[in-house]
């Protein structure tokens, strides 16, 4: 019991989990990156389309943002924003929480707004650029 009693390294602990955001922001942005060459389509329809364009752009920047830590909190707070999108989108098209197969569910999106969220709420941590910058 003691050895969980010295773990109480909270910016290593918030640097992880920032890295492991960004990360899956990352990848999850540069799928999106062929899409900025797509036209509309009837299975594909403008709005839809420009909200991928966009996406594919913010994601990967906040990406790199959360991970060094930098503007953090702002950063989190709009991924908070994208997966409250995604589980709306997933919830219209009657999508179930855990799905079987390749389907996917939502229960993906919403680790990552809780995730996010916890971001929002603990700060940068002292590894980060906020806090070499603006001592948050």
């Amino acid at each position: 019991m003691h050895f969980f009693m010295t773990l109480h390294h909270t910016s290593i602990a918030l640097l992880i989990q920032r890295s492991c955001v960004g990360l899956i922001f990352w990848v999850h942005g540069m799928m999106k990156v062929p899409m900025r060459k797509m036209q509309p389509s009837e299975q594909l329809p403008a709005s839809a389309l420009r909200t991928l364009k966009t996406l594919s752009i913010a994601e990967p920047l906040g990406a790199i943002a959360i991970v060094l830590g930098l503007l953090t909190q702002l950063t989190a707070f709009c991924f908070v924003i994208v997966m409250v999108g995604a589980i709306r989108y997933k919830r219209r098209t009657k999508m179930p929480f855990l799905a079987k197969g390749s389907a996917g569910g939502w229960e993906f999106e919403l680790l990552l707004l809780v995730a996010s969220f916890s971001i929002i709420l603990l700060g940068p941590g002292r590894i980060s650029l906020d806090h070499l910058l603006f001592g948050i």
